[in-house]
């Protein structure tokens, strides 16, 4: 199961690598003037995403700088306080959740994972086609850059649970054989021949099952 966890994440990390660096700019873009489409458009909205209250949000905090203790700056906000990396996704999913906070934690991260699918392909847009204006709005709305990334690092490790329970639901399925009816005449046949010899399925079936099992098994394996 962890295995898949760390495959679904690898994945998911290498996609995101492609794109940080144009939706979470570490430096003011060189650009003088944005296209003029760029100042219809509220930009502040993608830093201000669906957030965690009461004591989700304290926990979430308390990890976050447990995360960042004793890191190098890379860089200071427009405010001019010192800033580190953006913590990596992995170690968001590494956060050890209270039982007591389990079920608040998968909502918040249902709705992280809703709130990006809906705007992901418009902020890379944005960020791309205004990089002037998107980099300010990042920097106007109180830790915006960091509110963005813990939400798709949330969003991340939600998706990477319910990647593994859909995998292990569907692996349960495929080796759980399905009851089939029989009439009582071939019943009797079944159960006088049983002793001379073994059930066995199909060929045909038979393969289709181990292919599907070894493409499992090599998907774990290969991470």
């Amino acid at each position: 199961m962890k295995l898949i966890t760390l495959s679904f994440m690898t994945q998911a990390i290498a996609v995101l690598g492609s794109i940080y660096d144009t939706i979470l700019p570490t430096i003011s873009p060189t650009i003088t003037k944005d296209p003029w489409p760029c100042t219809t458009e509220v930009l502040e909205k993608y830093f201000d995403p669906p957030k965690p209250t009461g004591e989700l949000l304290t926990t979430l905090l308390d990890y976050g700088k447990e995360l960042l203790k004793g890191c190098t700056p890379v860089g200071t906000n427009a405010q001019g306080v010192p800033t580190c990396t953006f913590p990596a996704p992995s170690q968001w999913c590494a956060i050890t959740i209270p039982t007591t906070l389990s079920s608040t934690y998968s909502a918040y991260g249902s709705t992280a994972s809703s709130w990006w699918s809906r705007y992901r392909s418009e902020a890379v847009d944005f960020a791309t086609y205004c990089p002037g204006r998107w980099y300010k709005a990042m920097n106007a709305m109180p830790g915006g850059g960091a509110w963005l990334n813990d939400t798709i690092a949330f969003a991340g490790c939600y998706e990477a649970d319910h990647a593994v329970t859909a995998t292990t639901t569907t692996t349960a399925n495929l080796i759980t054989p399905t009851p089939t009816a029989v009439s009582s005449s071939a019943a009797a046949s079944s159960t006088s021949s049983s002793s001379a010899t073994s059930t066995q399925l199909p060929n045909g079936k038979a393969a289709i099952i181990t292919g599907l099992l070894l493409g499992i098994l090599s998907n774990q394996i290969c991470v």
